[in-house]
């Protein structure tokens, strides 16, 4: 692929992640202050041959609210870590889900391409 092939697409993709937060800030929320679906996550597909649409997202997810509490836990104390158990398993519930629009996503792309 081309340089200029690759810029435009970092800039298609970029412009979809801002439409698609913007759009999951419209969504009401699931009852738990903070949390999100990850919409945008579906505009940065990691390609990889060692893990699955799925594996990728569940790992962010997970990965983002590990982060997320150890930034909280350097700013705040120890008092975060109960909200830990439930970070994960949102994260892996919400990876798993955007992992799955992501794998359908991506094979209705290929076709298209391949038409």
């Amino acid at each position: 692929m081309s340089k200029t092939k690759k810029i435009a697409l970092c800039g298609v993709l970029s412009g979809l992640a801002f439409g698609l937060s913007y759009i999951e800030m419209l969504l009401p929320s699931i009852g738990i202050v903070g949390a999100k679906l990850g919409l945008a996550n579906l505009a940065v597909l990691k390609k990889t041959d060692k893990f699955s649409p799925v594996g990728v997202s569940i790992a962010g997810g997970v990965g983002h609210n590990l982060g997320q509490i150890l930034a909280a836990l350097l700013m705040l104390g120890t008092g975060v870590l109960g909200y830990l158990p439930m970070l994960i398993i949102l994260g892996a519930i919400s990876g798993a889900i955007i992992g799955a629009v992501a794998a359908l996503l991506i094979k209705a792309l290929k076709k298209a391409v391949k038409a």
